[in-house]
């Protein structure tokens, strides 16, 4: 997680965007363990992962500066919808993880004190799969919505507005 009211100096930008960029190549599915405070950068890398599990007591937020900083305005909208993506980072406002997950930001929400037991439970199921089968459903679905990391880094930017 990063300092979320630090927005005029985000030093973890370029680590941040490093990071997603290999999370997003990796050819295998990687998942979000999220408990606490998701700000900034953390919501980020976050969006980066293929599942994202949360704790009940997890927060997230992202203001529009620091997304412009990070580049990250086209797969925050992606990934909740343009009109929740505009809200949010335009009032820059902390949501609850029932709210995350109500809005698609994260998949799944869980008591705190059974996040590492669910995630672990995910991870089993995850692991059981064929590894050349989850590759390729992988790659199907990236050339599906044109999600190629290697031009789209953070993500393809969202489809036109009507």
């Amino acid at each position: 997680a990063t300092d979320a009211e630090n927005d005029d100096a985000p030093d973890d930008c370029e680590p941040a965007g490093a990071a997603c960029a290999r999370l997003r190549k990796c050819g295998k599915p990687v998942v979000a363990r999220i408990r606490g405070d998701c700000f900034g950068a953390g919501v980020v890398l976050a969006l980066a992962a293929d599942i994202r599990m949360a704790a009940q007591d997890s927060a997230f937020a992202l203001s529009a500066e620091r997304a412009a900083a990070l580049g990250a305005e086209q797969v925050f909208a992606r990934a909740i919808g343009p009109s929740q993506a505009r809200f949010l980072l335009l009032l820059d406002q902390e949501i609850e993880a029932a709210e995350a997950l109500r809005i698609g930001l994260v998949h799944r929400v869980v008591p705190d004190a059974e996040l590492s037991d669910s995630v672990a439970d995910l991870v089993r199921l995850l692991i059981d799969r064929v590894a050349d089968a989850l590759r390729t459903a992988k790659q199907a679905l990236a050339d599906a919505i044109g999600d190629h990391p290697e031009t789209h880094p953070l993500g393809p930017p969202p489809p036109p507005r009507q």
